[in-house]
């Protein structure tokens, strides 16, 4: 949609495609993108993708969109993903924290809680 411009159509597609699965992380997060950088619209954005990282934190594409730096003083979120020892995806955690989004990861199993 970046490449088109075509705001409203990608918006829309997002808006399909979690009518049909809403935990699906990966339109979460790329929908909350782009609520954040086109539509400016910071609280749903950030509620957005605290949905995509409890559905799926331990994905690549969903922890790069947590850290990227652009939610730095945009948004005003507290929120907590751990993944619990025992479970499929055990050893990957993902935290997004305060004012500014921070993004941490925990890849070791040690760590994940």
């Amino acid at each position: 949609y970046s490449a088109r411009q075509d705001i409203d159509g990608a918006e829309y597609m997002f808006k399909r495609a979690l009518a049909v699965d809403p935990d699906h992380a990966l339109t979460l997060a790329s929908y909350a993108r782009l609520l954040r950088d086109d539509r400016l619209e910071y609280d749903a954005a950030s509620r957005m993708l605290r949905h995509a990282l409890e559905k799926g934190g331990h994905l690549p594409w969903v922890r790069e969109v947590a850290a990227d730096t652009e939610w730095e003083g945009k948004v005003s979120v507290q929120t907590g993903v751990g993944v619990r020892k025992g479970e499929p995806t055990e050893g990957v955690g993902v935290r997004v924290e305060g004012v500014g989004v921070r993004a941490a990861y925990a890849d070791s199993k040690d760590t994940a809680k």
